[in-house]
């Protein structure tokens, strides 16, 4: 009985001291456990953070491709302002009518907006990916190139609608009917090197100068929308050269 009592009286001792030791180890494979998930987590996160960047230079420098024609043609917005002149002046001479008749057919009225390439930036801002961006600096960045976006799209939507408008105004001044011979469009330049005389559907001064006035607005928005993109040119210029230096993409 005594050496069943001492057996008895040493146990728990032993026993304490070898669950504590089976709890720190379990603790200890836990943690590491731990911290190598986060480690690679944080790993995931920042390569996921990288993509998203090099994602969004590629598309940058897409948009600046495709910003070139638009920058380097001012013909439409000359014309624009050309016909608004004529319109508001006094001068019904036939050689100004042909001339208003050349200018107002022989251009698009609408200038077709660019198109962004914003694919990444929505992915970043609608799934919550936006966090994944560390430096504040990129965010404030890219939230700038998107309201650069945002406005110049609203410049051109302005002048759209100046542009519908005046295409309906317009209608009841110009003859389109000049420009069908055999149930077939011609061109403008067809029809004036045949020497035809134009006439105005209505002569009306007021109607003439209100659509010159018109004309004018929207050469103006035009002009002012060439303005926002060549300044998004050099916002997304910059901010190409700032993002591959922040995130060593030197190869893209």
């Amino acid at each position: 009985m005594d050496i069943h009592a001492h057996h008895l009286h040493k146990a728990p001792g032993e026993k304490a001291w070898h669950y504590f030791f089976e709890f720190l180890m379990l603790f200890l494979a836990v943690f590491c456990g731990f911290l190598a998930e986060y480690r690679l987590e944080h790993r995931i996160e920042r390569d996921r953070e990288k993509e998203f960047i090099a994602s969004a230079v590629r598309e940058m420098k897409m948009d600046l491709q495709a910003l070139i024609p638009y920058i380097n043609d001012s013909n439409l917005y000359k014309n624009q302002d050309t016909l608004a002149v004529l319109l508001l002046t006094g001068n019904r001479s036939q050689e100004t009518i042909n001339k208003m008749y050349r200018l107002y057919f022989n251009y698009e009225y609408t200038e077709p907006p660019l198109v962004f390439k914003k694919n990444t930036l929505t992915q970043l801002k609608s799934a919550g990916n936006m966090r994944l961006i560390r430096k504040s600096a990129v965010v404030d960045s890219l939230l700038g190139w998107d309201g650069s976006i945002t406005f110049a799209t609203l410049v051109h939507e302005k002048f759209e609608k100046l542009a519908d408008d005046n295409q309906i105004l317009g209608s009841k001044i110009f003859d389109g009917s000049y420009f069908i011979q055999y149930g077939k469009w011609i061109t403008v330049e067809q029809e004036i090197s045949a020497k035809k005389s134009f006439r105005l559907m209505k002569n009306d001064e007021a109607l003439l100068h209100e659509l010159g006035t018109n004309i004018k607005k929207q050469a103006m928005y035009l002009k002012f929308y060439y303005i926002c993109l060549n300044n998004h040119k050099l916002y997304t210029t910059r901010l190409i050269d700032f993002l591959k230096k922040e995130y060593n993409l030197q190869d893209i």
